[in-house]
Parts: C-alpha cells; sequence; structure tokens
C-alpha cells in the first residue's frame, strides 16, 4: 500500500510541474520528464494534510457526538425505521423495557 501511495504522490507531482511547466511556455521532452518534479510541485499535500486533519479531529468527532447524544431524535421521531437516532437515551429505555418483562 505504501509503494502504490508513494507512487501516486510522485506521479501527481510530476503533473503539477508538467502543467506548471506549459503554462510558462516551456516545451519538455519525454526524456525530460523526471527533471521537473520541484517542491512546489508537492504543494498538493497541504491540502490533502490540512482536509485529513479536519475529518479526524473535526468532522468525525462532531458527528459522533451529535450521533451518540439523541440530539438528532426530535427530528426523526415519526420515521420509526431511524430509531438508531435517539442516542444512548433510547438505549437505555428499550433495555429497562426489556427488563422489565
Amino acid at each position: 500500500f505504501v509503494a502504490i501511495a508513494s507512487f501516486a504522490v510522485a506521479g501527481r507531482a510530476i503533473y503539477e510541474s508538467r502543467l506548471q511547466a506549459a503554462a510558462e511556455g516551456v516545451i519538455l521532452n519525454e526524456e525530460e520528464w523526471l527533471g521537473v518534479v520541484k517542491f512546489e510541485s508537492f504543494s498538493f499535500l497541504l491540502g490533502y494534510g490540512v482536509e485529513s486533519l479536519l475529518v479526524y479531529f473535526a468532522y468525525y468527532p462532531l458527528m459522533v457526538t451529535i450521533g451518540f447524544s439523541g440530539l438528532l431524535r426530535p427530528f426523526f421521531r415519526c420515521f420509526p425505521c431511524i430509531r438508531f437516532l435517539g442516542g444512548r437515551q433510547n438505549e437505555l429505555k428499550k433495555q429497562y423495557g426489556e427488563r422489565k418483562m
């Protein structure tokens, strides 16, 4: 997996540098494709890193907290097939009801 990811990153960097060279009007031969990789070609990794940090440390904890807290329960009360959005309180009520029987 690491080898495939490394190959994808290097390929994307080469693609970015060739696009930049084409925008500047530089004509490249096929033999020169390894020499055009610059640090600016890897700038897309910064965007991927920021997106990954947001997903793992902001969006995911927020969605899990909302899902397990039961905040969505009043909005989906009329749909019995979506009972799992009731949160922990809903599960405790179910267990209490099963224990009484």
